[in-house]
């Protein structure tokens, strides 16, 4: 009889249901903002200032927003500026365009100094744009003289490029 006993503890310590013990934790991580425009042109400069001569240059924006971004452009100076002569000014057209630019492709403005700074004109793109905009596209900025300089020495205007997120 000692010995039932005996089996039968032996056997209740094996069929003791076992109980399953859940435990979790996160995995997180952070994509840092990222909103730019690179490879702008630091200088160019115009051989002679004379009505519809022309330059370009290749820049690319980035901005991974889910949102989209919005590019602004700038004229500091709303035309070439005379370094002698402030109110003699060189007027120009500026445009945006590229394949890969998407909204802002056609962005642009013609400066109308003298007289006032800052002339600017921004476009949106919005999520549709978003995964283009997260790896990179490339656009170019194209500069063409609408006059011709009358004074003799430097004209300069400084060209912005900003790119925002939505």
């Amino acid at each position: 009889m000692k010995r039932l006993a005996s089996l039968a503890v032996l056997s209740a310590a094996f069929v003791t249901p076992a109980f399953a013990q859940a435990g979790g934790g996160q995995i997180r991580g952070v994509v840092q903002p990222v909103c730019a425009v690179t490879d702008l042109f630091g200088s160019i400069q115009f051989p002679a200032l004379t009505a519809g001569a022309s330059l370009s240059d290749d820049f690319s924006v980035r901005c991974n927003d889910a949102d989209g971004a919005k590019l602004t452009i700038r004229s500091v100076e709303n035309g070439l500026e005379s370094d002698d002569n402030e109110d003699q000014v060189v007027n120009y057209t500026l445009a945006v365009s590229g394949t890969g630019i998407g909204a802002y492709d056609g962005l642009g403005f013609t400066t109308n100094g003298p007289g006032g700074n800052d002339k600017t004109a921004s476009g949106n793109a919005g999520p549709g744009s978003a995964y283009a905009l997260a790896g990179g596209v490339s656009g170019l900025i194209s500069v063409t003289l609408n006059s011709t300089g009358l004074w003799a020495g430097g004209y300069s205007d400084t060209i912005q490029l900003q790119m925002t997120a939505n």
